[in-house]
């Protein structure tokens, strides 16, 4: 058996508002801010590519009192004729032991001086004499 629709009536309901309510604050707030943001932090990072960047560091550097000490001289033998020798030092006694033959003691100074009392150490006098 079929069912005739013999009467409807829709139901209509209207929500009415101001147009400068706390939501249409924030959608323009947050709308603005989507474009604005990104804007201002490539601003203040200096710029959106970095096409030269210089950066200075000064290393932490202190003498260890370990060295290496190698000279080439050339002795005057008879007439014209020279004599090359080799001269060899180290910090390390082992390296001294295998050089027993060109071993020569020599007297080290180092100083070390911070000019501008910054910590790091600026300035390395070392002296070496044979």
């Amino acid at each position: 058996m079929a069912q005739y629709e013999v009467y409807s009536h829709p139901i209509v309901q209207r929500y009415r508002t101001s147009l400068w309510t706390n939501a249409t604050f924030l959608q323009v707030f947050l709308t603005v801010l989507l474009f604005v943001l990104p804007l201002l932090i490539a601003y203040r990072s200096h710029g959106f590519w970095v096409k030269e960047q210089t950066y200075r560091e000064i290393p932490k550097i202190s003498f260890q009192n370990e060295m290496l000490v190698m000279l080439d001289t050339e002795v005057p033998t008879s007439g014209t004729a020279t004599k090359r020798e080799s001269l060899v030092w180290s910090s390390n006694e082992n390296l001294n032991a295998a050089l027993n033959n060109q071993y020569n003691l020599p007297l080290v100074e180092s100083y070390e001086d911070d000019t501008d009392n910054d910590g790091l150490l600026d300035y390395l006098d070392l002296s070496v004499t044979i």
